[in-house]
């Protein structure tokens, strides 16, 4: 998990190939915005995720499969 240096987005990943952007600019309900479990995410669990350092769009993740990918909420596919 990490939260985006505004505060207000947060990247769930876990157990499951899938990575979550959550964001809390409601904090009656914070929504979900993107959601990368159909777009060749990751072969097996992740194992970590960060926003990449000042940026609320851009972030990588880690997994198990050996493999970080680099994202961007703009788009759903890896950069890399």
């Amino acid at each position: 998990m990490d939260i985006s240096r505004s505060g207000y987005k947060t990247c769930l990943a876990g157990v499951l190939p899938l990575i979550e952007i959550w964001d809390k600019s409601r904090i009656e309900s914070p929504e979900q915005v993107f959601n990368f479990e159909d777009n060749d995410c990751h072969g097996q669990r992740i194992h970590s995720v960060r926003f990449y350092p000042g940026s609320s769009v851009n972030f990588y993740s880690g997994s198990w499969d050996q493999t970080v990918k680099f994202w961007s909420t703009k788009q759903k596919l890896p950069i890399n």
